[in-house]
């Protein structure tokens, strides 16, 4: 195992280069993302098993999610808390000075000058929790925002080239929800993250803090991730407990819309990448739920021509009913809220996923079988369902925010972050 410390910054997402098989980034937050500073920090892996660092990014709000270009080799992406979206070049970036005696550690905090971005996007209103990288279209990106939105972007153009409003859900179908979950979004931006010593319990009551389930307006988006199958499709999980497929094609764009967590935020998301049809959701609902999009009934199934107006900006959000379906898995063994799920990109039955339990946890999904062809096999759910854990990292001292699977060299290595303010590298499987 090898381990880093981003000292005075609580780490929210980590993710490895598709380019180097030696260079992670890191986004975090000052003060658990409740007020002060960012930095996206670029650490290197080397041959010496030692972390050092190549360059830190400073910003103004907290960095909560961040995605590697899939077309400059040195560019990242990162989603600030101000509503913004910020891309890095490490070609402009000035190094840090030399990390002797900072092994396994953050360099000093005045290591390096505040390295700008080459271009911000500014149209969300609220925190934006998630940007990923399409990886069939590569020129193009999306974020999701607390705003209820999904913009589609691409890096050479300031303005976003689409954008898609979250539906208001009809909650006389939605099953009972406690209050704390349907308390809806705090006003204030220090509300929403989660204090040093709010506790699991909070975690899980506010989930993600993001918002609404009132009814009252499009409810807080915390993930959008574009198919690794289809460039066109973009799946995304809800402060309403919703899950939603989006056709960015189609108009109206909403392709399929159903209850995920019983009522409980949903807070993460992940496309397999081998079964086409087949994603992961998790909840502040404690569980891990696999989906195969080929037993949702679409929306067009649910509501008339006239309900389906969601989808572009400057069109009043649409009431649409959603439906009720049985995840094709279950996997339970967290013991508070899910805060990140990602599929192995080696096999299409390994999951990782981490939790507010201070934990992370690899699976094995039972209903993949030994088929990579995209069928799931029919019994398997039923006779393993709620199995399949295979290792539980206790490493973490803190809520285990972000985790990413290494793509390179031997199957099985991944990265976590945590806001104990550590990076760890370990082997999964």
């Amino acid at each position: 195992m090898l381990s880093y410390r981003t000292q005075g910054f609580n780490p929210y997402s980590v993710a490895y280069s598709p380019f180097f098989d030696s260079k992670i980034a890191v986004a975090a937050a000052a003060n658990f993302g409740l007020v002060g500073n960012g930095r996206l920090y670029v650490l290197n892996l080397t041959d010496s098993g030692q972390i050092l660092p190549q360059a830190y990014f400073d910003t103004q709000d907290g960095l909560f999610d961040l995605a590697w270009s899939e077309v400059h080799e040195n560019q990242v992406v990162a989603s600030s808390g101000d509503g913004t979206i910020k891309l890095f070049d490490l070609a402009t970036a000035s190094p840090p000075p030399p990390a002797t005696g900072f092994v396994g550690a953050a360099a000093p905090p005045t290591a390096g000058k505040i390295n700008f971005p080459i271009q911000v996007y500014k149209e969300h209103t609220r925190e934006v929790f998630s940007v990923n990288w399409n990886l069939a279209q590569k020129h193009l990106f999306c974020t999701s925002s607390w705003d209820g939105t999904i913009k589609i972007w691409t890096p050479d153009r300031a303005q976003s080239i689409s954008t898609f409003v979250a539906p208001v859900p009809d909650t006389t179908t939605i099953a009972a929800v406690p209050p704390a979950a349907a308390a809806g979004a705090p006003a204030q931006k220090q509300n929403n993250a989660h204090a040093p010593g709010s506790g699991p319990q909070s975690a899980m009551a506010a989930g993600a803090g993001g918002g609404a389930a009132s009814g009252t307006g499009p409810s807080s988006i915390h993930s959008a991730m574009f198919s690794p199958h289809n460039p066109s499709i973009v799946a995304s999980v809800h402060a309403d407990s919703h899950v939603r497929v989006w056709d960015t094609r189609a108009y109206p764009a909403l392709t399929h819309d159903f209850l995920g967590h019983a009522g409980l935020e949903a807070l993460t998301l992940d496309w397999n990448k081998y079964r086409p049809t087949v994603l992961a959701t998790g909840g502040v609902d404690k569980t891990i739920k696999i989906w195969d999009l080929r037993m949702v009934p679409g929306v067009d199934s649910n509501n008339s021509a006239a309900e389906l107006s969601a989808g572009r900006v400057g069109m009043a959000p649409a009431r649409v009913r959603h439906s009720i379906v049985a995840p094709v898995n279950e996997l339970l063994g967290h013991d508070y809220a899910i805060r990140k799920i990602v599929w192995s990109p080696h096999s299409p039955e390994m999951l990782l996923s981490t939790s507010y339990d201070m934990t992370a946890r690899v699976w094995r999904d039972m209903t993949a079988g030994s088929d990579t062809s995209g069928t799931t096999s029919r019994y398997m759910s039923r006779l393993n369902h709620g199995s399949g854990m295979v290792n539980v990292f206790h490493n973490h001292t803190e809520f285990v925010m972000g985790a990413d699977w290494s793509l390179w060299g031997e199957p099985g290595w991944v990265a976590t972050v945590g806001w104990d303010e550590m990076l760890h590298v370990w082997k999964a499987v």
